[in-house]
């Protein structure tokens, strides 16, 4: 692609208290196979007390830094940075990352390629050991469950296929304007953390646009191998997901599912109290009922929303649906007659285009 052709990209890092992760970040933005004149690069901090900002203005003057007043978390400092970016497409990036040279040019490269493709997600590398897989763009099933595709397995070439995915990782991923100009923000403004990225995919394919995964755009994950298993973790994971569900899917389907989805929320909590032993699991399922309940005329609004513009079927978003359940390894017995009554729970209600669940993935 000629450089005139290039499209006008601001790449945003999201930042609380990272410097040390950003010595390894910036340095190899500026190694970009992509034209400086065709990108800005901002680094949004969200009141980091680790002398982040300094860092960044002392030491990379080019680039741009936001600083917040307080820590609005990655949800919040990307709905915020958006306003301000002046490019037509978007690139985010953790500040845990370092990027390939040739990263931004082949996610452009494949989302110029075709006018539906909307967003397109990187392969990621565990930074230290980059012979693992960090992910391979995002997969989720119809249980309410969501996860990096091939996450911590050895990079054997089987993920060297661009292909349509649920929803990009967080950690890395190009998106233009056209569901953000649709909703009006980015991520949902009550997320604050996890599964934000889950339901901005969900949300755009049901405009009729694609996620698409770009194995020839690779970063490096420093985060990369270990996921927190934490009750703060578990609460905001499931309850983001809950409120997902209840946004997007079409009313018959989440009068159908919406007993199962609460299942796996107190199922997923029982077998972590059981792995871990800590009794802040058994508290987030209160906590999520009770949140769920009180923010029910909210969820409400929001579903209206998301169904006003909705193009694309359920049938069509569960397609790319995984007939996968992931579990904790110390309960993996449990998990797989979990999996039993739920095949039975689907086959009872013949929701259309849904998929046998066939597999249990341990962790």
């Amino acid at each position: 692609m000629k450089v005139a052709n290039l499209p006008y990209v601001s790449i945003i890092v999201i930042n609380y208290n990272g410097k040390h992760h950003l010595e390894k970040c910036l340095p190899s933005l500026r190694k970009l196979k992509y034209p400086s004149s065709r990108c800005q690069i901002i680094i949004v901090d969200n009141d980091s007390t680790d002398e982040s900002v300094r860092f960044v203005e002392e030491n990379f003057p080019d680039m741009h830094v936001t600083r917040l007043h307080k820590n609005y978390g990655w949800v919040g400092a990307a709905n915020l940075i958006v306003k301000q970016a002046i490019g037509d497409n978007l690139a985010f990036l953790n500040n845990d990352i370092t990027v390939d040279e040739n990263w931004l040019i082949e996610l452009v490269r494949v989302a110029e390629s075709n006018g539906d493709i909307e967003i397109c997600t990187s392969k990621k590398l565990v930074m230290d050991d980059p012979s693992a897989l960090d992910g391979a763009g995002g997969a989720m099933n119809i249980i309410g469950q969501g996860w990096d595709r091939e996450m911590l397995r050895r990079d054997v070439g089987q993920c060297e296929e661009i292909a349509e995915v649920t929803h990009p990782s967080g950690a890395s991923f190009f998106m233009r304007r056209r569901a953000i100009n649709c909703f009006g923000y980015v991520f949902d403004p009550d997320y604050f953390m996890y599964i934000d990225d889950l339901d901005l995919g969900w949300r755009t394919r049901l405009l009729g646009l694609k996620v698409v995964y770009v194995p020839k755009s690779v970063v490096f994950h420093k985060g990369g191998g270990s996921a927190s298993c934490s009750p703060f973790t578990y609460y905001y994971f499931y309850r983001n997901m809950l409120v997902s569900f209840c946004k997007n899917l079409e009313r018959s389907n989440l009068v159908k599912l919406f007993p199962l989805l609460l299942s796996n929320v107190v199922f997923t909590h029982l077998f972590a109290f059981i792995s871990y032993k800590n009794t802040g699991y058994i508290v987030n399922i209160s906590k999520i009922f009770v949140y769920m309940i009180t923010t029910r005329k909210k969820i409400a609004e929001k579903r209206k929303q998301v169904q006003r513009l909705r193009k694309a079927t359920d049938q069509q978003i569960f397609s790319l649906f995984s007939a996968t359940i992931i579990s904790p390894k110390t309960v993996v017995r449990a998990a797989i007659v979990y999996k039993s009554l739920v095949n039975l729970y689907l086959k009872i209600l013949k929701i259309r285009g849904s998929r046998e669940i066939k597999e249990v993935f341990t962790y």
